[in-house]
């Protein structure tokens, strides 16, 4: 697995947990499949930047927080 893909997937666990949100409340907002959620927080998938911009919007971060983990 790729490093980065795999810490991408953690801080949006992170920022999903600190949202209050699960991984079927974020799928609700987004709008994917729980699966996808998951394949996200694992790291199994490299998403588009439009998916970050997406996820960064409804979970209350920027988008360089979720590439670089930079927030409590």
């Amino acid at each position: 697995m790729d490093p980065f893909l795999v810490q991408f997937g953690r801080n949006v666990a992170r920022a999903r947990k600190r949202a209050g949100l699960t991984q079927e409340g974020l799928r609700d907002l987004i709008d994917v499949d729980t699966a996808e959620i998951s394949r996200i927080e694992n790291g199994w998938v490299n998403v588009t930047i439009k998916r970050v911009e997406l996820l960064a919007k409804v979970l209350g971060v920027t988008p360089g927080q979720l590439l670089d983990g930079g927030f409590a």
